[in-house]
């Protein structure tokens, strides 16, 4: 919508008298964010009446002391341990294949990494991948059973 030039200057003088938004939308049948829009992109809303803020009814509660600065590790210490929803699966049998690297991965490898991925002793598992890109011992890891509907 579009203000005319008429219903621009009766807005900033309803704004200089102290007028709400919404009382000068009211007035000119337009949306309040249509007024303020407008007087915005005028630069005109530095005329609205700079009335003090109602005081608050209580008090307000003094904030917590700060807390000391902890390691992320210190407090991934403090968070209990869940239990495991399915027993951990069997350790994985020998596969056909050893450990491979990133380059050594065959389009039906094993993706599960094994180790630390910033150190160069990092692998992969390797072993025939049966269900998506992981083998069967590792797909029990990676994928939980989906849950029954209440």
């Amino acid at each position: 919508m579009a203000m005319t030039g008429e219903q621009v200057e009766t807005a900033s003088n309803m704004l200089r008298e102290g007028a709400t938004y919404a009382q000068i939308g009211a007035t000119l049948g337009l949306t309040r964010n249509v007024v303020i829009g407008k007087m915005r992109r005028l630069k005109l809303s530095h005329l609205t009446r700079n009335t003090p803020r109602r005081a608050a009814t209580r008090p307000r509660k003094p904030s917590p002391p700060p807390r000391p600065p902890q390691s992320p590790t210190a407090r991934l210490c403090e968070i209990p341990p869940c239990e495991p929803a399915l027993p951990p699966p069997a350790p994985a049998p020998p596969g056909p294949r050893a450990l491979v690297t990133l380059s050594e991965l065959l389009p039906d490898s094993c993706r599960f990494g094994l180790g630390d991925p910033r150190t160069p002793e990092f692998r992969f598992c390797g072993a025939r991948a049966t269900r998506g890109p992981y083998c069967g011992v590792h797909a029990q890891i990676c994928y939980e059973p989906a849950r029954e509907k209440r």
